[in-house]
C-alpha cells in the first residue's frame, strides 16, 4: 500500500514539474506564426519570404528560430 502512495506521490510531482517548466519554457519563447484551422486539423504556420509559395513539413518538435 505504502509503494502505491509513494509511487502516485512521484507520478504527481513530475506532472506538476512538467506542466511548471513547460510554463516556463513558453513564457520565455512564445510561438512565431499562428495556429489556422484546415480540414478540422489545426496547423500551426508560419508565413514570410515573397515569391512563389512552398510548403515545408516537419513533424520533429523543433523550433523555428533555428
Amino acid at each position: 500500500m505504502i509503494a502505491i502512495i509513494i509511487a502516485s506521490t512521484m507520478v504527481l510531482l513530475a506532472i506538476g514539474y512538467t506542466l511548471y517548466a513547460t510554463h516556463k519554457i513558453e513564457a520565455r519563447w512564445p510561438k512565431v506564426g499562428r495556429d489556422v484551422l484546415a480540414q478540422n486539423v489545426n496547423a500551426h504556420v508560419i508565413e514570410s519570404g515573397s515569391g512563389p509559395e512552398v510548403l515545408l513539413v516537419h513533424g520533429a518538435a523543433s523550433n523555428a528560430r533555428e
